[in-house]
C-alpha cells in the first residue's frame, strides 16, 4: 500500500512510524515513535459529491419526504437535513404520527357510525 513509511506530520521525523490499526474508515493508523503522534497517512473523506448534492436539491425541491430521499439517495437522513440546511429550501411537511390513542378513537367513531345505521335500517 505505501512504498515508503509515511512521515509524521507534527515533527516530520524520518525515523519509521508505528502501524496502530485502523480508523473508522478502514484507513490505517500510524504512530510516530519521536513525538507519539497519532495519524492517518491518506485520509479519506467523507463529503458527498456535488452530483448527489444536487440530485438531493432537486428531490427536496419536488417535495420529497426526507425518508424517501435518503432511500432514494442510498444516503443517511442526517446528509439529507444537512443538504437541506446548507440550501435553504423548505422542509416537506411531516406527516403527523397516529398514536394509539388516535387509533383508537377513530375505530370507535367508525364502530358508533356503525351501530347508529344499523340502528336507522334494522
Amino acid at each position: 500500500m505505501y512504498a515508503s513509511a509515511p512521515h509524521c506530520p507534527r515533527c516530520d521525523d524520518a525515523r519509521p512510524v508505528l502501524y496502530w490499526g485502523t480508523n473508522e474508515s478502514g484507513t490505517r493508523r500510524f504512530r510516530c515513535k519521536d513525538c507519539d503522534q497519532t495519524f492517518t497517512a491518506e485520509p479519506k473523506s467523507n463529503r458527498i459529491s456535488p452530483e448527489k448534492e444536487a440530485l438531493i436539491q432537486r428531490l427536496l425541491e419536488e417535495r420529497l419526504s426526507v425518508a424517501a430521499i435518503a432511500r432514494a439517495t442510498h444516503s443517511a437522513k442526517r446528509t439529507v437535513y444537512n443538504v437541506l440546511k446548507k440550501t435553504g429550501v423548505p422542509a416537506p411537511p411531516r406527516k403527523p404520527r397516529t398514536t394509539r390513542a388516535t387509533r383508537a378513537t377513530r375505530a370507535t367513531r367508525a364502530t358508533r357510525a356503525t351501530r347508529a345505521t344499523r340502528a336507522k335500517h334494522p
